[in-house]
């Protein structure tokens, strides 16, 4: 205890020389976007590899859960069967077009190296990156659900944003019902989101499945986010709504990178001012 002391007492101008360093390396990273982007982007190709090598690990401890997953993928692909009018193979990615034989979307697969879902910001990290094709604002599903986009990308790596994350928003549909004003998490419990102010004259129970709607541009409409886990009135005119997710977030390794082909052109489009569309 006294060597413990001696070297504190020696040393302690030093020790708060880093703590400092530390504490201004935080801050400077958590709110300066341009040096969070610099911070991701090296973060991933540091620890990219690592994070590899533990994945492998862990893959031989969760194969029982791997197996149930490609049971549940298959059930899912024979249900979908019909509503896909054509699908082209090629390595790893598949591409889904409509009936005029135009690309709708790309799907690459891909694994998760590394997860959080303890903070109000969630994140995840997987195994492919810009050689690949993968690039930002391509969502990520499992056969389960949807699971978040990409927001940045390395040569072989890339970030996503978890949709237990506060900033991530999508429009819900349930009982073929589109939902306006959108569905995030509350930062609380990790196996549910919250949809606030939705009209009370819509007739929708515990039970009723969440889907994707058009209006998310990451995903292609109809895939599943969860099922309704609760319903309160607020008032005579609203309801709140929550909803258990699908996937299990923490648990998600085998994943399916989409790209909405048409998303540069949607996304230009619907963002030009209003004086320029009169």
């Amino acid at each position: 205890m006294q060597n413990l002391l001696r070297f504190l007492y020696t040393y302690y101008h030093f020790i708060i020389f880093l703590f400092l360093e530390l504490l201004a390396l935080t801050a400077l990273i958590e709110f300066n976007n341009y040096h969070q982007s610099i911070f991701f982007t090296s973060a991933s190709n540091v620890t990219g590899t690592v994070y590899g090598w533990k994945s492998d690990v862990e893959a031989y401890l969760d194969l029982r859960q791997k197996n149930e997953a490609l049971l549940q993928e298959n059930l899912m692909l024979r249900q979908r069967d019909s509503a896909l009018n054509m699908l082209n193979l090629t390595g790893d990615s598949v591409l889904v077009e409509d009936t005029a034989k135009r690309a709708l979307y790309s799907y690459r697969s891909a694994e998760v190296i590394n997860n959080s879902v303890t903070r109000r910001r969630n994140y995840f990290t997987v195994n492919k990156g810009d050689a690949q094709g993968i690039r930002k604002n391509m969502g990520v599903i499992t056969p389960l659900g949807i699971a978040g986009k990409i927001v940045k990308t390395s040569k072989n790596y890339s970030i996503g944003m978890s949709l237990l994350h506060e900033d991530f928003l999508i429009t819900p549909q349930i009982n073929g019902i589109t939902i306006y004003g959108g569905m995030r998490w509350e930062g609380k419990n990790p196996r549910e989101l919250k949809i606030d102010k939705v009209n009370s004259h819509y007739e929708i129970a515990v039970g009723d499945t969440v889907y994707t709607t058009t209006y998310s541009h990451y995903f292609p409409p109809g895939v599943q986010i969860g099922t309704v886990s609760r319903v309160e009135a607020t008032d005579a005119n609203y309801q709140e709504l929550w909803v258990k997710i699908s996937n299990d977030i923490g648990q998600i390794r085998q994943v399916y990178i989409v790209q909405n082909l048409d998303f540069e052109e949607l996304d230009s489009l619907e963002n030009i001012n209003l004086d320029e569309r009169r």
